[in-house]
């Protein structure tokens, strides 16, 4: 579909441009291949698409359907989620470390930015993620 090339959810592949929206049944899929969006909802094919009445706006709709605290859409956009792949890349008591961290940074400005709330629900997830990380840990020592 033609709107796919300015969706976020969009990425080139092998020179192609795939859907990497999860909760999409076009998920993987190479954009030539999508005859409608079913998470955008824009309900034209791509055929028609120079002649649709209105124009999508998928900015606005990812803003509208992202969680901000819990899956940010620019940590959820790729196959994998940022803080699963940095577990792989950097090791669980890296993460754990960074968590912390981010918890911190996020309590310290909470005043600062004009979203208090979202910030202690964010600095919220990052402790909790931390101790689910220590929880783990635990667990495979436990096992091992």
């Amino acid at each position: 579909m033609k709107e796919c090339e300015n969706c976020p959810y969009c990425v080139k592949c092998d020179g192609h441009l795939v859907c990497i929206n999860k909760s999409s049944d076009n998920y993987d899929k190479y954009i030539e291949e999508i005859p409608e969006c079913d998470v955008f909802k824009t309900g034209k094919l791509a055929a028609d698409v120079e002649n649709h009445p209105e124009r999508f706006d998928f900015s606005a709709q990812v803003e509208k359907d992202s969680d901000p605290v819990n899956h940010p859409v620019h940590y959820t956009n790729r196959q994998h989620e940022c803080i699963e792949e940095m577990i792989t890349a950097f090791g669980m008591q890296a993460v754990i470390n960074f968590c912390v961290c981010n918890a911190w940074k996020y309590r310290y400005r909470a005043d600062s930015k004009g979203k208090h709330d979202e910030d202690m629900a964010k600095s919220d997830w990052y402790m909790d993620k931390a101790m689910e990380l220590q929880k783990e840990m635990r667990e495979e020592q436990l096992h091992a």
